[in-house]
């Protein structure tokens, strides 16, 4: 009976291996650089908060046959719908373009009335999500000119900016960085509180730049170069 089980466990995850091989050919090495890969098996996704720092997060793998709905919040909606006209040309857009090269990224997509969106998913377009948030939080943290550290909460992000990096340069890792946190509380489902706090810090002598809980930074590049100056 033992061995039996162990059988059904190996062609189970042969299965998963051919069916990665078959959808999704273009993101295999991806998925074979990413830690993903193997904490499926253990039903962990794992994620780098600092350089050098892992932490693990347990997922809910989705039945094979089967789709789950997953929400993702206003503000990542707004973010990705600032270039469309209207809501419904988001929708439209979005649904035109999940067939790529003959691939489905997703089952089913539908804007909320309070601005979210719910997208229906398998199990390997769920996997496929999780990789993308590992890379994408791997490159957060190769900037040049800014140290990231997550807490293992991903409740609060803190910044070590270098003398030389910009306002401008500091944002767009910002957004990146916090939008794939919040994708990630999504797709793992950590969906207790989408709240991001952020400290800014410099890094050459550790002064408190900025501190923000969750509301949006308004500041100057006069004012933030201003910071940045010796005394």
């Amino acid at each position: 009976m033992e061995l039996k089980k162990k059988r059904i466990l190996l062609i189970g995850k042969l299965v998963a291996i051919v069916a990665v091989l078959l959808f999704f050919p273009k993101i295999i090495d991806l998925i074979q650089s990413s830690s993903f890969n193997s904490s499926m098996s253990s039903k962990y996704i794992q994620v780098e908060l600092k350089e050098g720092e892992m932490t693990e997060f347990a997922i809910t793998p989705i039945p094979e046959g089967e789709t789950r709905e997953f929400k993702l919040p206003k503000s990542i909606v707004d973010m990705e719908m600032s270039m469309s006209k209207s809501p419904d040309d988001y929708l439209n857009e979005l649904k035109e373009t999940n067939e790529i090269n003959n691939k489905k990224y997703f089952e089913d997509a539908s804007l909320n009335n309070d601005g979210t969106l719910t997208l229906r998913l398998t199990q390997a377009q769920l996997e496929y999500r999780l990789n993308e948030i590992e890379e994408e939080l791997k490159k957060c943290h190769e900037t040049e000119k800014i140290e990231i550290v997550i807490s293992e909460n991903l409740h609060d992000i803190t910044y070590y900016v270098e003398d030389d990096c910009s306002l401008n340069e500091w944002a767009f890792v910002s957004i990146k960085c916090v939008a794939t946190i919040q994708s990630l509380r999504v797709f793992a489902d950590i969906n207790d509180d989408f709240t991001i706090n952020a400290t800014i810090i410099r890094k050459i002598n550790g002064e408190v730049m900025y501190e923000f809980h969750g509301e949006k930074l308004r500041i100057s590049d006069s004012e933030w170069n201003e910071k940045l100056k010796d005394e």
